[in-house]
């Protein structure tokens, strides 16, 4: 199974560096994730950004501060055009010693891996005591459960990919570590702007970052209104070791 997430991840490489941080209103959704996931970091030093894929986390944060980790090698020579502190390897089994890094970063990986509990044991064993942890994932709504169903045939999944239950997502991570702050993100901008290596349905229009900035809100006036917000297609938890 994993030799299979490898080669999708190999493939989808070139598309993440041609397509989804190109397009100028997928990178304006997608730089909205990161400065959401950096937003929650408040430790300083040493970060290991599990599940690094072309390493876009160096565009926000000092690269000095950053080793970036990933399983696909397609992945990681897109990645060294922005760091140069790179290991490959398999989430589930973490190269590094006990209590090495300050805060982990781990958008989008755990629901990739076909153990999702080995990799939550692995970031807790490589962070230091005190550390934090900020893991964005998609999980299950009302607004995604259709539309994931109808792209699910495309070639960016394979077989072990899933898409969790919050509260499944939430008792894993709890296991390990203690959840200290939630944000749910992504509602309709989330399939229209964020992934138009997947499907585009703004490449004909004309006004597309007009578009794009008027979803945008769209979604951050939905993401406060209680109980509706928890209808998201993903979730960024902060949480301490």
């Amino acid at each position: 199974m994993i030799d299979r997430e490898i080669a999708v991840q190999d493939a989808v490489s070139e598309d993440y560096e041609t397509i989804r941080y190109v397009k100028d209103y997928s990178v304006t959704y997608q730089n909205l994730w990161f400065n959401n996931m950096i937003s929650l970091i408040t430790q300083k030093g040493l970060i290991l950004d599990n599940g690094c894929g072309t390493e876009y986390l160096a565009e926000f944060l000092p690269a000095d501060d950053i080793v970036g980790f990933d399983i696909s090698m397609g992945m990681l020579s897109k990645a060294k055009m922005r760091l140069h502190r790179l290991v490959r390897g398999d989430s589930q089994r973490l190269p590094f010693e006990d209590e090495r890094f300050d805060v982990i970063f781990c958008r989008a990986l755990l629901h990739h891996l076909p153990n999702p509990y080995e990799g939550i044991y692995e970031m807790d064993r490589v962070l230091k005591k005190g550390g934090e942890v900020i893991v964005a994932e998609p999980i299950q709504s009302i607004l995604s459960n259709i539309p994931r169903k109808l792209i699910r045939g495309g070639g960016h999944f394979s077989e072990v990919h899933k898409d969790f239950k919050e509260r499944t997502l939430i008792e894993m991570l709890r296991e390990r570590f203690i959840i200290e702050d939630t944000k749910y993100v992504g509602y309709v901008a989330y399939p229209l702007l964020g992934f138009p290596d997947v499907v585009d349905p703004l490449k004909y229009l004309p006004f597309k970052k007009s578009i794009a900035s008027f979803l945008i809100h769209i979604d951050q006036l939905i993401s406060r209104i209680p109980i509706i917000k928890r209808q998201s297609w993903g979730i960024i938890i902060r949480a301490l070791k």
